[in-house]
């Protein structure tokens, strides 16, 4: 896993700040709530978009130095719109 490279995930759960994904057994990673196309503050929360067992096309933005990995829902072409 690279950052930027583009990776099927699995939600396994929402949170009010976003989901975590499983993307690689396993390895489970955050989607934050401002990285989720149209998720506005407390307007329209992951839950409301995001439900446990999608299956969706997530993009690696950052690996941590402990290991944790941050995600983001938005391809490269919708963060330009945003």
């Amino acid at each position: 896993m690279e950052k930027g490279e583009h990776l099927e995930g699995t939600i396994l759960r929402t949170t009010q700040f976003g989901a975590i994904v499983e993307i690689d057994e396993p390895v489970d990673a955050m989607v934050h709530s401002s990285q989720i196309p149209g998720c506005h503050g407390w307007d329209v929360l992951p839950e409301d978009i995001l439900h446990t067992g999608d299956v969706k096309i997530v993009r690696v933005l950052d690996i941590h130095d402990s290991g944790r990995v941050s995600l983001s829902l938005m391809l490269d072409e919708e963060r330009e719109t945003t």
